[in-house]
């Protein structure tokens, strides 16, 4: 998608009939060292590695952005999907085909298990909202169940998503900065560059763990060096709203 604006129409769908999330068979890459999250770290080669294989380009008709492979254990249960935002398969709840790619040019198909779109809003804190959870037609896919729902200020991070950067063709793209700063109820502000395109980027700490995923960013001329992601804690909610229907 297009870099988008932080105003967000208001919008839930969380499809009928689908209360759980699909189990998988997940390839888990290994976990790493912990050093401090607010210095850049030293075994860069390895987040980026990491990113390499859960990080996948979603596309949907007419959009495109990038989907982050996840496990998550609830209730001691094991369950896999891949997560992006609503606005880059929203052409598609009507049944069009979602196409996966991963790194390796390797491609598949996947079905919408359940999407929210919400505007966040100050004078109701109403929490923004842009996610959207993803089966994948494929026996295994890469995942992540490395995660961290802490988002100090100034803390390092790394953005890693498929941007239309080139004329060439899609490749992963990866950026560095910190957390900036709190916006609630919005979500987080972010110095490493989100370029157009880059909806549904993985953002990681400096231990490898997945905290957040871009849903906006900003006109350059208005707010420069700054991009928009949702904290983990957002697909928490998400989880738990399927999990109580």
């Amino acid at each position: 998608m297009e870099r988008r604006a932080l105003g967000l129409a208001a919008a839930l769908l969380l499809l009928a009939g689908c209360t759980t999330v699909v189990e998988a068979e997940p390839i888990v890459v290994e976990r790493l060292p912990n050093p401090s999250i607010y210095n850049a770290p030293a075994n860069m080669e390895d987040l980026v590695y990491r990113a390499t294989q859960v990080t996948y380009r979603i596309k949907c008709f007419g959009s495109s952005g990038t989907g982050i492979g996840i496990t998550s254990t609830r209730n001691g249960v094991k369950t896999s999907f891949i997560v992006t935002n609503h606005h880059v398969i929203a052409d598609c709840l009507d049944g069009r085909e979602i196409t996966v790619t991963d790194n390796y040019s390797y491609q598949f198909t996947a079905e919408v298990i359940a999407s929210k779109l919400t505007e966040g809003r100050y004078e109701t804190r109403t929490k923004a909202q842009d996610i959207a959870l993803l089966k994948p037609n494929t026996e295994t896919f890469q995942t992540i169940d490395d995660y961290s729902y802490a988002n100090p200020l100034g803390s390092w991070v790394m953005v890693a998503g498929y941007p239309r950067v080139s004329d060439a063709g899609p490749s992963l793209v990866v950026t560095t900065g910190i957390i900036s700063s709190k916006i609630e109820p919005f979500g987080f502000l972010t110095t490493a560059a989100i370029n157009p395109g880059s909806s549904g980027s993985m953002v990681m700490n400096s231990r490898g763990e997945v905290i957040g995923f871009v849903y906006a960013g900003h006109d350059e001329n208005v707010l420069n060096d700054a991009g928009m992601f949702l904290p983990l804690s957002r697909l928490a909610e998400l989880l738990n709203e399927i999990q109580d229907q």
